[in-house]
């Protein structure tokens, strides 16, 4: 629901300007230009106040007698129009001609705390035409400080308000269009608008952020919809004090407010969120993110750092890629695939083994892409649904409730990454999909990770043709972290090949990490420690899958044995608090996946209704403890979801706010495995395009 549009007026003794300036903003209401010669200036001055209507009229005024009759013209002229406006206003109370010193102070706290109020309650828009030149200068420091939409003036020339007609007493007259020649004289002038100032929003001298809560028009009881008109009583507060002087103390106010804020939290948020006024920052801190933001978060630049480069093509995206290798082939080469696979597609449900039977890994790299591909391009889209997918829901705690536990997690990407990856047509294709993937998400720097060694027989060249393939561009960055598996036997030599290549220049800068993953229980990191030395010796980054439904001591083994950056996963670090803490301290950051996470694991998901027995996601625990995370994707394709849609997950299965969701965005880059030149070129130029996002979003929703 939006909130309402507010004209503010200030009101003397000619209450006819009350309808002047309601005619340029509402002529929905109020049609007096109808006939005005210029009826461009009245739209851009609607424009410039970013309104087309009003929905209530305040006004505010002293307590003469010449007012109050100006104030019952004025409800008469109200009554009268085609749609009235919710009418209320506010008098100073016991003032008269407002000459003195203690009645000029009087109205001028009414102003302030009415105008205070007002920018609480709606989108305001104030004119500056009515009453003395001392209301309407209040009027304006008063918008100048808590903000306006829009200030307005109607201009008109010398004396006009003694002609007849745009003098008349008339309500009935005033809800009428005014003939050309009257009309012309009357020029509306939109005078600016203004934001609340930020030293508003923060604590001084131990008083709490300026609301009109602070500072009441009513002693008695907070203001109600029936309080139509208000007799405002000076009392011992003072608004206007407190407002000037807060201006006079800006720079000390605003200082304190960011080390009060840096000193709660734990995880550096984007520098220039910081230039927010502190209401919008505080806004973002309390706003918990929830589905309302997904727009938002898809269209801001993020960096990814667990993405599984077999685990990104979706259904349609799997058949591209199989085509491609499909027109690639020989008339022979498609018989013989087509023959090998031909008693596959003649079932509906394939037997669980069959990637065993069809897609055997012991054949060549190329063997096997070409018997992919005909299963891709022959098999229909329900076989490969129900194959891939539907074969395994309700997909939730797979590696404990499935009977073949971690396998049913990677069965939808049976007929990607290794089993495709090996034919050089399926390059092109697949590149396309990672870039349509990383455009869609607003990815600007992706780490994608994947098996060289499973791909070709000479890996090293393998790299090489897959950058080729994918180099950078404008729209984003990518690098590769090679994977070994702790079930294999050459690890120390897949290291030594990959370390290898750092000095090739056509790989140069794409290789930026190792990934150990594969069974947890399968071989400790400290026995795999001296495999590793060649990376060591060239700096190589390190990521480790470890934690994800085993015990924190393999995390442990993972940082202290192998020297680990980063953890993919890290799940029961939450569960050994000492060790939590070590990792803050060294900065060691956590990879997390929250889709695939549930689906292997099983956490509670609101979405999921059967999870509603499942423990709770430790994301926010690992947050609030200060280490250092990120959200990520693992594997797209299979747990068919997006990284904004992973922002989505965490936000239900965790509380986060929309101020956390900015700075887990954050960390990806700062905790990416790329050279120091390229992260401190993206945080720059992110830090940069957040804020103007976030100041648009902030602007936007505002009035929502």
């Amino acid at each position: 629901m939006s909130l309402p549009k507010i004209l503010l007026a200030t009101l003397g003794g000619s209450w006819q300007v009350i309808p002047e300036v309601v005619g340029v903003l509402a002529p929905s209401r109020c049609d007096l230009y109808k006939y005005h010669p210029d009826q461009s200036l009245l739209q851009s001055v609607r424009s410039e106040s970013a309104i087309d209507d009003l929905d209530e009229l305040w006004i505010i005024t002293s307590d003469s007698l010449r007012t109050r009759e100006g104030i019952k013209r004025v409800s008469e002229w109200n009554a009268l129009l085609r749609l009235p406006l919710t009418l209320r206003v506010f008098i100073a109370a016991e003032t008269d001609q407002v000459t003195d010193p203690i009645e000029l102070a009087h109205l001028r706290e009414l102003v302030f705390r009415t105008t205070l109020l007002a920018s609480e309650s709606g989108k305001v828009v104030c004119s500056l035409a009515g009453g003395r030149k001392t209301m309407s200068a209040d009027l304006q420091r008063a918008a100048s400080l808590f903000g306006a939409s829009g200030l307005l003036h109607v201009v008109g020339p010398e004396g006009v308000q003694n002609e007849q007609e745009l003098g008349s007493n008339s309500p009935v007259y005033w809800t009428h269009p005014l003939a050309v020649d009257l009309s012309a004289r009357l020029m509306p002038a939109f005078v600016g608008r203004y934001s609340r100032r930020e030293t508003l929003d923060t604590e001084w001298e131990n008083s709490p952020p300026v609301c009109a809560r602070r500072f009441p028009l009513l002693p008695t009881h907070s203001l109600s919809a029936q309080d139509q008109y208000v007799y405002f009583h000076q009392d011992t507060l003072s608004l206007v004090d407190e407002a000037e002087i807060r201006e006079e103390n800006a720079g000390q106010l605003l200082s304190n407010y960011l080390a009060q804020i840096s000193s709660h939290e734990k995880h550096e948020n984007w520098r220039h969120l910081y230039r927010l006024p502190p209401a919008e920052i505080d806004r973002l801190r309390h706003t918990p993110l929830n589905a309302s933001h997904r727009a938002l978060i898809q269209r801001l630049p993020k960096a990814e750092l667990h993405c599984h480069l077999g685990g990104i093509p979706d259904i349609a995206a799997q058949q591209t890629i199989g085509h491609a290798i499909w027109s690639n082939m020989t008339g022979d080469q498609r018989d013989m695939a087509l023959s090998k696979v031909k008693p596959l597609l003649a079932m509906q449900s394939w037997p669980w083994c069959w990637p065993d039977i069809y897609l055997d890994k012991r054949l060549a790299p190329i063997k096997r892409a070409e018997y992919a591909s005909a299963i891709l391009v022959h098999a229909t889209a329900d076989q490969l649904q129900h194959n891939l997918y539907e074969c395994t829901e309700p997909r939730v705690a797979l590696k404990f409730n499935h009977e073949h536990g971690f396998s049913a997690y990677e069965r939808p990407g049976e007929l990607t990454g290794s089993a495709v990856l090996g034919h050089p047509a399926a390059l092109k294709s697949y590149s396309e999909a990672i870039r349509a993937y990383t455009t869609a998400e607003s990815i600007v720097y992706l780490e994608l990770r994947g098996s060289p060694q499973k791909y070709s027989p000479d890996p090293v060249a393998w790299l090489q043709d897959f950058r080729r393939h994918l180099p950078d561009d404008d729209l984003c960055t990518y690098r590769f972290i090679w994977i070994l598996d702790r079930r294999h036997r050459n690890t120390a030599e897949i290291v030594k090949l990959a370390a290898s290549t750092l000095s090739d220049p056509t790989t140069k800068n794409f290789l930026v990490g190792l990934d150990m993953a594969g069974d947890e229980n399968a071989v400790s990191p400290e026995k795999m420690a001296t495999a590793f030395l060649p990376a060591f010796e060239q700096c190589l980054p390190l990521t480790i899958h470890a934690g994800e439904g085993e015990s924190a001591a393999n995390i442990w083994q993972a940082a202290y044995h192998l020297h680990a950056d980063r953890i993919g996963h890290g799940l029961s670090l939450a569960d050994s608090p000492e060790l939590l803490q070590r990792f803050r301290n060294r900065g060691i950051c956590l990879e997390l996946c929250p889709s695939s996470n549930r689906e292997v694991i099983g956490f509670h998901d609101s979405f999921y209704p059967m999870t509603s027995q499942l423990p709770r996601y430790p994301l926010e625990a690992l947050w609030r403890s200060g280490v250092a995370l990120t959200i990520n994707s693992d594997n797209p394709g299979i747990s068919r979801t997006t990284l904004t849609k992973e922002f989505m997950a965490a936000a239900r299965m965790s509380e986060l706010s929309l101020w956390d969701a900015l700075a887990i965005i954050k960390q990806a880059f700062v905790h990416a495995m790329s050279d120091a030149e390229c992260r401190e070129t993206l945080l720059k130029s992110c830090d940069k395009q957040i804020y103007e996002h976030i100041n648009n979003w902030l602007v936007e929703s505002r009035y929502e």
